[in-house]
């Protein structure tokens, strides 16, 4: 038996040894530039997802393509992709996952933002990090395992999602459709670091109402204007960017991986001379156990306590928003345990690639969401780790993003080798 093991472990090595050497650094640039000279903001992937269909086809994957209609009424439809390799059978499932939509343009550009230039080893383009460049890695590493004649046990499955900006809509739609996994890696950019504890986001709505009185009309003052009515709800849940302290406000226990979490966020304040309303947005970034209804529950209580000081207040809680780009808003944070196979196979290859020790946590995704939070809440035992990283320039989203073709290599040899790991080897190779 311990013979047996033996050469089962020689193989293995010989199998990871060759897809390496399979790896195309050519074919990842081409496949990057191509996809970054497609502009594909939220709703608007339909290129993307076509480029994505037809290269994955290319490689003889399985592909169907999905619509994606406005879950919150709007008219407005996109479409996604998914690839599926198809394994012997009898192993466990792998989902690549990453987003085809980008932020809008910002800021002056050095060149055309949608050049997918290559230059000093790094390719330039909006998208070409957030998150075209994981994407592209995801295919290349399948190139590689068909390029070595590698034949897995269990299906590896690449999908390209749209509207990741607007809530994942995406991600969620394929959840709905039953397309899942077993375990999955989000190809969110982390400058391939591991990320396995993520922040929730869940966005609300403060509605203040009172009828307009004209300066003229009245000397008598008769209780607190909306205005009046938003400035007491910020001064009561506020400072914006910090760290809500503990046995305040909000409820919730502490984690280790993330702590200085949960921060509350004001990202808007609305309102007009001649509208009987205004209201102010605002985001809570929230650790593992915190939920839209504890948020809810929590902000009830300020309310409540406001309304007890003056009952001429009248504040109306809508979480998550209904209408605009962030209805729905409630995405819930995310965390896998350390020592899960999938956390112990990325650390491994991302060692036998690199050199380096990977430290899993919450570090790489510092405080950024991503689809990852709906993959592991559906069950799939999920990480974040993907090329590329904000943290390269001074403020996000910027101009002149850029990704390095290096980390979309590593990153490709790093999925190739864990799909070999958490799939298996199918009887011939």
């Amino acid at each position: 038996m311990q013979t047996q093991q033996i050469h089962q472990a020689r193989d293995v090595a010989e199998v990871k040894d060759a897809v390496l050497r399979a790896v195309d650094g050519d074919r990842i640039l081409t496949l990057e530039q191509g996809a970054v000279r497609i502009p594909s903001l939220t709703f608007e992937e339909h290129g993307a997802c076509d480029f994505f269909a037809r290269q994955m086809e290319a490689l003889g994957l399985e592909v169907d393509i999905y619509d994606v209609r406005d879950p919150h009424g709007g008219a407005k439809t996109s479409r996604q992709p998914v690839g599926r390799l198809r394994g012997t059978g009898g192993g466990h499932s792998l989902m690549f996952q990453g987003h085809m939509d980008h932020v809008p343009l910002v800021g002056v550009w050095d060149r055309d933002p949608f050049s997918g230039d290559f230059e000093d080893g790094w390719i330039h383009g909006r998208g070409c990090q957030d998150d075209k460049g994981g994407i592209v890695s995801a295919i290349g590493a399948v190139a590689a395992l068909l390029a070595a004649g590698v034949r897995l046990r269990g299906d590896v499955l690449v999908c390209p999602a749209m509207g990741h900006k607007s809530g994942a809509i995406g991600a969620k739609d394929l959840i709905e459709r039953g397309i899942v996994a077993d375990y999955a890696v989000n190809t969110e950019n982390s400058g391939n670091g591991l990320a396995t504890v993520t922040v929730g986001v869940v966005k609300a709505r403060l509605h203040a109402r009172a009828d307009g009185v004209h300066i003229m009309q009245s000397r008598e003052p008769k209780g607190f204007n909306r205005f009046d009515q938003v400035a007491r709800v910020i001064l009561a849940l506020g400072p914006s960017w910090r760290k809500v302290p503990a046995g305040g406000w909000l409820s919730y226990e502490e984690c280790d991986d993330l702590p200085d979490f949960p921060q509350l966020h004001f990202d808007e304040i609305e309102g007009d001379f001649f509208e009987p309303r205004a209201s102010v947005e605002l985001q809570v970034r929230t650790v593992p156990g915190m939920t839209s209804d504890s948020i809810r529950a929590d902000l009830e209580r300020v309310v409540e306590r406001l309304i007890g000081d003056d009952p001429t207040l009248d504040i109306e809680i809508e979480i998550p928003p209904k209408e605009g780009q962030y209805a729905g808003w409630d995405w819930p944070p995310m965390k896998i345990e350390p020592g899960d196979p999938l956390v112990v196979a990325m650390i491994d290859n991302h060692k036998r690639v690199t050199g380096e020790q990977l430290e899993p946590g919450a570090e790489p995704r510092l405080g950024a969401v991503g689809d990852a939070s709906f993959l592991e809440a559906a069950g799939m035992k999920t990480v974040l780790y993907g090329p590329g990283t904000s943290t390269i320039f001074s403020s996000w989203p910027t101009a002149n993003e850029r990704v390095s073709l290096d980390e979309l290599i590593v990153a490709a040899k790093v999925y190739a080798l864990t799909a070999i790991d958490i799939c298996g080897l199918g009887d011939s190779t």
